[in-house]
């Protein structure tokens, strides 16, 4: 089964820390998968990623943390959605591609109920609409357990993504959400994210 655990803003160190905790807890028991639904204030992250910091392209006040994602860097704030997902692999189930697939899946078919358009760019990891970056993803794995995920624009702040080359590429790739449907909101996305993301996940 999956659980949902579904909060407003929080730290992004404090979420980090949190992170850890869980993975560590999953390690020595069987407890159910989950997805944590949140949002953080601004923060530059970068991954693991060699040279991925190169791409935070000029000094900034925002705080700027070293992660153990995969991926290279991005940018989180208050008008994303992000999403953690904390899953124990079985030993059947252990193919990483697949699990970010899912992942884009689960994003693409959540939007498709609001509006038709969401799609996958061959080489690129996340989720476009309209060939603009709408949703970014990188995952990590522990002892087979997964953390990190994805974060879905919906009112990010545009401009801050001019300090970083966001996942190595230029700023101007990445867009909202709501510049394609206006009318769409955390919330709403949110109720329905929980079902298709229970069915795309079911096998695990």
């Amino acid at each position: 089964m999956i659980e949902f655990k579904i909060d407003d803003v929080v730290d992004y160190e404090e979420a980090l820390a949190t992170q850890n905790e869980l993975v560590l807890s999953k390690k020595s028991t069987d407890s159910d998968h989950l997805v944590w639904l949140l949002s953080h204030p601004p923060v530059i992250t970068y991954g693991i990623k060699r040279g991925a910091i190169d791409n935070l392209l000029t000094n900034t006040e925002i705080p700027v943390v070293k992660i153990s994602r995969g991926g290279d860097i991005t940018y989180h704030d208050e008008g994303q959605l992000t999403g953690y997902f904390f899953f124990k692999l079985k030993p059947d189930l252990r193919d990483l591609h697949k699990f970010l697939f899912n992942i884009e899946e689960s994003i693409i078919k959540t939007l498709d109920l609001f509006m038709v358009g969401a799609h996958r760019v061959e080489g690129k990891t996340g989720v476009f609409f309209n060939d603009k970056k709408v949703c970014s993803i990188g995952i990590a794995c522990r002892h087979w357990i997964t953390f990190h995920g994805f974060s879905l624009n919906f009112t990010s702040n545009l401009n801050h993504y001019q300090l970083i080359n966001p996942c190595g590429f230029e700023s101007g790739i990445m867009a909202n959400i709501t510049q394609f449907i206006p009318d769409l909101t955390m919330k709403q996305f949110t109720q329905k994210y929980k079902s298709i993301c229970t069915t795309i996940f079911q096998s695990y």
